[in-house]
């Protein structure tokens, strides 16, 4: 029985309907493909001839790991990566994340010449050979991977010719790994690192280097402590690895266990540092005077003297600290933002804040956070409002700051 005219109208838009989506120039339709799984976008190939090819021009690779039964299913999945790899005719892979078995991580790395992105975790094996590059990479992640030896890791640094963003976070293996890190283009370097493999070890050369985050934390016990990413055993090595930090324009630096002994020869200048966050305990308050006298065009200070000292190395109010005999420079000319957190009400902590105020001539803004509320009351009315201000336009801010350890 033929169609009425309204059923033949009706199939008529559904078609029209459906090939709105094919009229598209490639490139707005390999956009839309990218935002599917892979597997979605490789089922468009069956749609027409015109649709055969455009999944390998997705910039965009995630493919996912799922529960094995048995090998010959596991194989099937390798071999369906491989694949993709060996089609893909992106111009530039924008993303590549595969999950999978760890050991079939080593396989694709000859396959990503034009990666720009790409981060590793969860036990994957670095297992790097030599010749192995990657130029068009510029982010790398490597968190809670397995490294085979220092070869492996040097390989994979050395391919890494335009890298701007390294992150390494914990490191398992069972000898001790070093890291020789020598980047020409590293802009952005973050270490996060297990103190409890005590064999590891850094070496950082990275003239382009624009910000360093280094953080060490360990359960000890029931109180969280904070250890220097770096084993520094006497003044000529705090010295270089200090020096490390000269070129920076911003530094975020954990260290709470630094004896000042270690600071007596140190006197690197950070002519680019201008903004700062440190974390230092009353046994490396040297450190922050160190960064204070020397950092000129400090701009942003943001400093805890973090609660973990107290178990450690006995109550703030035993210890005595010193404050810099000649205001330092950046109190002159550029310090104008102050953060003080995890604030405790110490005679220490007062006198800081004191100084800080009385001193620095450009500050536009003090923000004290402590972990109870009740002292904002105590600070405005007792303390610190009648603490006079070398900066008229300075304004004090106080903040309730949750407790919040650090995993």
């Amino acid at each position: 029985m033929a169609d009425s005219p309204d059923q033949t109208c009706t199939t008529r838009k559904r078609q029209r309907s459906s090939d709105r989506i094919s009229v598209l120039p490639d490139d707005i339709i390999v956009r839309i493909l990218s935002f599917v799984s892979m597997e979605e976008a490789v089922a468009t190939s069956i749609l027409s001839k015109r649709w055969r090819p455009l999944w390998t021009l997705v910039p965009i690779i995630d493919l996912p790991d799922f529960d094995f039964d048995s090998s010959d299913i596991q194989e099937l999945f390798i071999e369906f990566v491989r694949n993709v790899l060996r089609f893909n005719k992106a111009v530039s892979l924008e993303k590549l994340r595969i999950q999978c078995n760890p050991d079939y991580a080593s396989d694709f790395f000859n396959r990503i010449k034009t990666l720009k992105v790409l981060k590793l975790g969860d036990g994957v094996l670095v297992d790097v050979p030599s010749g192995v590059s990657f130029p068009n990479l510029k982010t790398l992640h490597l968190s809670s991977v397995k490294y085979t030896d220092d070869p492996s890791v040097a390989n994979l640094f050395s391919g890494c010719v335009v890298l701007e963003e390294l992150l390494i976070k914990r490191i398992y293996s069972n000898d001790g790994i070093h890291m020789n890190i020598s980047i020409s283009t590293l802009k952005t370097l973050s270490i996060e690192y297990d103190s409890g493999l005590r064999d590891h070890s850094f070496e950082i050369n990275a003239p382009a280097l624009e910000r360093l985050n280094l953080k060490d934390v360990i359960l000890r016990r029931n109180y969280w402590m904070f250890r220097p990413v770096m084993l520094v055993h006497s003044p000529e090595n705090a010295n270089k690895l200090l020096r490390v930090f000269s070129g920076v324009k911003s530094l975020s630096f954990t260290v709470l266990n630094w004896p000042n002994e270690l600071y007596r020869d140190c006197n690197p200048l950070f002519v680019n540092l201008v903004r700062l966050e440190l974390n230092v305990g009353l046994k490396n308050w040297n450190l922050l005077l160190l960064f204070l006298e020397n950092s000129h065009i400090l701009q942003f200070l943001e400093l805890t003297l973090s609660e973990g000292t107290q178990s450690s190395f006995g109550s703030r109010y035993e210890n005595t600290v010193t404050l810099p005999k000649h205001v330092p420079i950046c109190f002159l000319s550029s310090l104008e933002t102050v953060c003080l957190r995890a604030f405790e009400e110490s005679e220490h902590e007062l006198q800081l804040i004191e100084y800080i105020l009385t001193n620095a001539r450009v500050l536009k803004t003090m923000t004290i956070s402590a972990y109870d509320s009740l002292l904002e009351t105590f600070l405005v009315d007792e303390k610190l409002s009648t603490i006079p201000r070398c900066s008229k336009t300075c304004q004090l801010e106080f903040k309730c700051q949750p407790y919040v350890p650090t995993p």
